[in-house]
């Protein structure tokens, strides 16, 4: 059965690459985003403030002008004849004495008619520059209207003439100084002349800034550009818009469908809204230029930042091309290839832990080496014991009949005797041997320190007294238990204290020792100590391998299986040399149970 083909992924340099991109790239966004929006906002306040500037201005002016045509009219109410002594129009309302009233006005250019009716709206006379009729252009009912209702100056709505001039009629309501005779005097206001220069006037205006009037009722009073032929229309803004006079900026359609920036203030005389307003495209122009800008700059920033991100990208994924490149040699068959020096402290601990690890397969991949000799010299040792143990037998029994023949004849008493002892090493031999090779079956159980150390003291006791050795036990464990197969490893402490009474010199003592290791995991330290010559420097490093021995009538199996039954309860063994003087053998065995079936 096939294995499924692993899915191709993205490279570590390429990951970063991206990573690096989008974390450099969603800041110059914002940033970006945040700057257009600060810059239309200051823009917007700074449109808002230069506006109001010129309401400010534009305002004074007309309100100036209007005070001015309330003066005129009232000064025509009250001009001298200047016939016969006459003074005013009281006792003398003659077209002849009117046309005298407004001779000064006249000639300024600033009124194209003038008229005066009384209270009913009669006509009392008046002046005309083209000669039209007073009655149907100067008072119709609705400024008859605000005449009644106002004390001051008040107007009609704007509109076309005939003679394509956009007509404004003022007028007031005197009373005269001794007389409770009302007189309402009404002009025909020329605005080419006067109102227009106000409102054309672009000085403080930018290019594209438009000022007009609007009524109360939202209908243009003026036109917002010259010629646009919406007098008298109603304005494209909302009423309320109209009617909003706290100088804020607002956006709507134009009557060229174009969003506007619009600010307006009222003028209280005759209730007219002066609106100032630009389109939004001139007003917020000099963003554009700036979102260029923007766009330019964010672009060369994340041009750096992407050949940056490359560089450091590749710089932090050679480290591990290195390393595939290493494991794939290794796989080839280079199994003595490691990694070099690597950039970056990081790498450097990585390669060096990888370095490390190369080195422990090796070492590993030696122990199973060995592990499969010994396992095969196991099989064969097994093997080679059962086709010696009856002839060996045989010979024992044999030499123990030579040496009673023997017996009374010194020298082949002992030569027979030391034959019996050459066959009994055979056979001990044979034993460590058998048990090296044949597999441990562990039978764990809780056991403690002090139950060891008992069963190998009894059992060794009598070889300690032969050689007048002392065995001394110390337990620092305070009755500590841990799990083991107690037979197996009374047997590899038995053989450790026999090697130690063997190495140590009359009069001597063996020291057995137990406590525990509070470590990272807690450990039973068993260690065996002597005052014997020590351990040789030619078998330190060999010292647990199989037929390693120091003396003549050693196996050189002993050792190597303490080793073996340490192993399988996940311990381990290790021997040195004290500085006093002596050897001392140390088990360690995890308290929480590591023996192994």
């Amino acid at each position: 059965m096939n294995s499924p083909t692993p899915k191709r992924q993205l490279s570590l340099a390429r990951r970063i690459l991206v990573a690096m991109s989008v974390v450099a790239l969603v800041p110059l966004l914002i940033m970006a985003v945040q700057g257009l929006h600060c810059g239309r906002q200051a823009v917007v306040e700074l449109g808002r403030l230069q506006l109001e500037a010129v309401l400010a201005s534009r305002k004074l002016l007309l309100e100036s002008w209007l005070s001015e045509r309330g003066d005129d009219l009232q000064s025509a109410a009250r001009f001298p004849c200047g016939r016969d002594g006459c003074s005013g129009l009281a006792g003398h309302p003659t077209p002849d004495h009117l046309e005298a009233l407004l001779r000064f006005e006249r000639d300024r250019g600033v009124y194209e008619s003038f008229a005066v009716f009384d209270a009913t709206g009669r006509s009392m006379g008046g002046w005309s520059e083209g000669g039209h009729p007073l009655l149907e252009s100067l008072l119709d009912e609705d400024l008859k209207t605000k005449l009644a209702a106002s004390t001051g100056l008040a107007a009609s709505t704007t509109h076309p003439h005939d003679n394509g001039r956009i007509g404004l009629h003022l007028g007031m309501a005197i009373v005269l100084e001794g007389d409770d005779e009302v007189l309402l005097v009404v002009v025909n206001v020329n605005l080419d002349e006067t109102l227009s220069v106000i409102l054309e006037d672009r000085a403080g205006l930018g290019a594209s800034t438009r000022l007009y009037l609007v009524s109360a009722d939202g209908r243009y009073l003026t036109d917002p550009i010259p010629n646009a032929g919406v007098i008298g229309k109603p304005a494209p803004m909302p009423v309320e818009e109209i009617h909003l006079h706290d100088h804020r900026l607002r956006s709507y359609l134009y009557i060229a469908a174009a969003p506007t920036l619009k600010s307006s203030t009222r003028i209280p005389a005759l209730n007219w809204i002066l609106v100032a307003e630009e389109p939004s495209s001139h007003a917020l122009g000099w963003l554009r230029v700036l979102a260029r800008r923007a766009v330019l700059t964010g672009a060369a920033t994340f041009l750096a930042v992407l050949w940056l991100a490359t560089r450091f990208s590749r710089r932090l994924a050679e480290p591990l091309r290195n390393l595939a490149e290493t494991a794939r040699l290794i796989a080839a068959g280079s199994t003595r290839e490691r990694v070099g020096a690597l950039p970056g402290a990081e790498a450097e601990e990585v390669g060096h832990a990888f370095n490390e690890m190369l080195d422990s397969l090796a070492q590993a991949q030696q122990r199973v080496v060995q592990s499969a000799s010994l396992a095969a010299i196991g099989e064969l040792s097994v093997s080679v014991v059962h086709e010696m143990r009856n002839p060996l037998s045989s010979i024992k029994l044999n030499l123990q009949a030579l040496r009673n023949k023997v017996a009374g004849d010194a020298a082949y008493a002992e030569l027979a005797e030391i034959a019996g002892r050459q066959v009994s090493r055979l056979e001990r031999m044979l034993t460590e041997l058998l048990r090296f090779g044949k597999p441990l079956e562990l039978r764990p159980a809780a056991v403690t320190f002090a139950d060891l150390a008992d069963d190998a003291m009894r059992i060794l006791r009598e070889p300690a007294r032969e050689r007048d050795v002392t065995l001394r036990c110390r337990d620092d464990t305070k009755g500590r238990t841990f799990i083991a197969d107690r037979e197996q490893l009374r047997r590899a402490l038995e053989n450790l204290v026999r090697n130690a009474i063997e190495a140590s010199p009359e009069g001597g003592a063996v020291w057995i020792e137990g406590r525990v290791a509070d470590d990272s995991a807690p450990l039973l330290e068993i260690r065996v100590r002597d005052h014997g010559n020590g351990i040789p420097e030619s078998v330190r490093e060999r010292l647990f391998q199989p037929f390693v021995t120091t003396r003549d009538e050693g196996t050189g199996l002993g050792l190597a299986n303490v080793k073996k039954v340490v192993e399988m309860h996940d311990g381990n063994v290790h021997g040195e040399n004290l500085p006093a003087g002596g050897a001392s053998f140390v088990i360690a065995i995890p308290l929480g149970g590591g023996a192994r079936s």
